[in-house]
């Protein structure tokens, strides 16, 4: 028997480089969002660190997919209190909002959002609603 090393943080081929210069096989059980923890590095392993397990035996890792994104969602036509909330339940942060005419939308319901709708980001990104001040006269 021997102790089984700890792979947490490592590169995912280091990690194998490492448990298999140490008698083990490495096997990758999965992949998670992890909020600290860079996309393709070693989470989580079974056995934990300094078990004893024998040589030839396999150790299981989890390795990160890096933060957790979210797809902004088209929030158009929405009152500005109903979309703050979706955003702050995305985990996104609000900027204060910024006006414009829109033809489309009604003064004062959210007639877009910057970034734009239906692109992907990190917790805590920034998101402008832009409101709008209703029609524009030409």
């Amino acid at each position: 028997l021997s102790q089984v090393p700890d792979l947490s943080g490592r590169e995912l081929e280091d990690g194998r480089a490492q448990a298999e210069s140490e008698g083990y096989v490495l096997l990758e059980s999965g992949r998670l969002a992890w909020e600290d923890v860079e996309e393709g590095r070693i989470v989580y392993q079974i056995p934990p660190p300094s078990f004893y397990l024998p040589r030839g035996d396999t150790v299981r890792v989890v390795v990160s997919r890096g933060p957790a994104r979210v797809r902004l969602p088209r929030i158009e036509g929405l009152p500005p209190e109903a979309a703050s909330s979706i955003l702050r339940g995305l985990g996104l942060e609000e900027t204060p909002p910024r006006q414009e005419f829109s033809n489309l939308h009604p003064q004062g319901v959210v007639a877009g959002t910057v970034p734009p709708a239906g692109t992907l980001h990190e917790p805590r990104t920034p998101v402008t609603l832009v409101l709008s001040r209703g029609g524009s006269f030409l």
